[in-house]
């Protein structure tokens, strides 16, 4: 089942998320439920969310690498599912580019970050693992990573794009607002 996202000016996007003490069924259908609500954003190829994207305040994020295939079409990769991640080892070499995010709509923003970055976490089945990611595999990693200590991607671009983005950041929060009413 879809899950309802949580959009700029929702409380639970700024609260570090608790850690995963066990895989549960619940755990289980958490992450179900948040491929489902992945699949489901229209007009968007969505290639990681984090649990408090929805409404879960847990160390939890899947993130889903996009390809392009032998025939031009986009070729998705199944989703990883990380629980409880770690990050260590960010490259000293960063590189800028254009991030959005499925919980402030219709924006992006370029934001500077490291080329790669080592992660070590679990997964579904509970076992540890450690990898060095690269790219835009790391970029998604580091920008999922940061919805669960309550970061969004916003918080660490230039002043000049702060100011470029405060009206439509604005009207987010503001139909946010909305929604809760």
């Amino acid at each position: 089942m879809k899950r309802p996202l949580a959009y700029l000016g929702d409380a639970v996007l700024r609260q570090k998320a608790r850690p995963v003490e066990e895989i549960t069924p619940e755990i289980r259908l958490l992450v179900a439920e948040m491929i489902e609500t992945m699949n489901a954003v229209p007009d968007t190829v969505a290639v990681g969310i984090a649990a408090p994207q929805v409404h879960a305040s847990l160390r939890v994020f899947i993130v889903r690498m996009v390809s392009d295939a032998p025939d031009g079409q986009l070729m998705l990769h199944p989703p990883e599912v990380f629980i409880n991640p770690t990050l260590s080892e960010p490259a000293r070499e960063t590189e800028e580019m254009s991030e959005g995010c499925l919980s402030i709509p219709g924006l992006s923003a370029p934001v500077q970050r490291p080329v790669s970055i080592r992660i070590r976490a679990t997964d579904l089945e509970g076992r540890p693992f450690e990898r060095l990611l690269t790219g835009f595999e790391a970029r998604v990693a580091m920008h999922e990573h940061d919805h669960l200590n309550g970061i969004l991607y916003i918080d660490r671009v230039s002043a000049a794009e702060k100011k470029r983005l405060k009206e439509p950041l604005r009207l987010i929060r503001q139909r946010t607002q909305q929604r809760k009413q």
